[in-house]
């Protein structure tokens, strides 16, 4: 049987983690992961949980006594949706804490023990990330946070959400095909992204092309895939013109006379601009209404 103090170190590497970034997450000395890892010290029983968090494993196997790094406990099955509603904000409450102290392995080990304790991952999204990046977003406009601050939280927030697809049945109709991108030169892509993922847990195939796409290459592609929706978010007024001239230049297109473009974004719900005018077929004032709008394209 493997110490403590090696269990630890294995650990450790394996998350990528240096003596010092590890130390500085649970609040002691580089000098105590050092003692910790040849075994001439050992932890409390808090520092214990705190490093189980943080690697997202059990304390039976942090400490030698089962080969099972992760428990399979989930506690959470069979409750209602309504019993587990608090259980998702103070998932979220620690998320973005975690985030605001720049304790990303944290955030990150927290989803994974979440989610493997029976959360369902679709409300997850909406419940934690959606929360999450509202809230970072309000804190961004009060001047609370910095825009460096913002784009760290949303970057994690991305990586997150990428691992919660390992935990979706598989369920998507290859036919129903959707793409999503922001308008050329706005650089706020992370709502095109948000549907793209939305879409898919509802079931569509999508293609998220992030944004800075010439337009003869976006109706390549949707024209390639046999698109049915495209996706298009703004969140710089700026860019009301472009979104215009690519949603023109796509319904002039012959091969595309089937494909439904919906619209969506900050810069959208700015008084004295009208989806109509740009030649959409829909607009969505927020993700909820956007996905309802698509499924009624089925």
């Amino acid at each position: 049987m493997q110490s403590f103090g090696k269990i630890l170190k294995s650990l450790r590497n394996e998350s990528g983690l240096s003596q010092f970034e590890l130390a500085r997450s649970l609040g002691v000395a580089q000098t105590t992961i050092a003692n910790y890892e040849t075994d001439k010290r050992f932890p409390n029983h808090l520092l214990l949980i705190h490093m189980a968090e943080t690697f997202d494993t059990s304390l039976d196997f942090l400490l030698g006594r089962t080969p099972e790094k992760k428990s399979r406990l989930r506690i959470y099955e069979g409750m209602t949706r309504g019993e587990l509603d608090p259980v998702y904000q103070e998932v979220a409450d620690k998320y973005l804490g975690y985030l605001l102290e720049n304790q990303k392995y944290r955030a990150l080990a927290l989803v994974s023990r979440e989610l493997d304790k029976g959360l369902d991952p679709r409300i997850f999204y909406d419940r934690v990330f959606m929360n999450t990046l509202r809230r970072v977003g309000e804190l961004w406009e009060r001047n609370e946070i910095n825009v460096a601050r913002e784009h760290y939280i949303t970057n994690v927030t991305q990586t997150a959400i990428a691992g919660l697809y390992t935990y979706l049945e598989e369920r998507v109709a290859c036919d129903r095909v959707a793409v999503t991108m922001a308008v050329n030169g706005d650089p706020h892509t992370m709502g095109a992204k948000m549907m793209s993922d939305l879409m898919e847990f509802e079931g569509w195939n999508t293609f998220y092309l992030g944004g800075d796409v010439p337009t003869d290459h976006l109706i390549d592609i949707l024209v390639e895939l046999k698109a049915r929706v495209l996706v298009l978010t703004i969140t710089l007024p700026q860019y009301m013109d472009t979104l215009k001239n690519t949603i023109y230049a796509v319904k002039k297109e012959a091969r595309l006379k089937k494909l439904k473009i919906i619209v969506g974004g900050k810069a959208l719900d700015v008084k004295g601009f009208s989806w109509q005018e740009l030649g959409a077929d829909g607009y969505g004032s927020s993700f909820e209404e956007a996905i309802r709008l698509i499924e009624e394209i089925r």
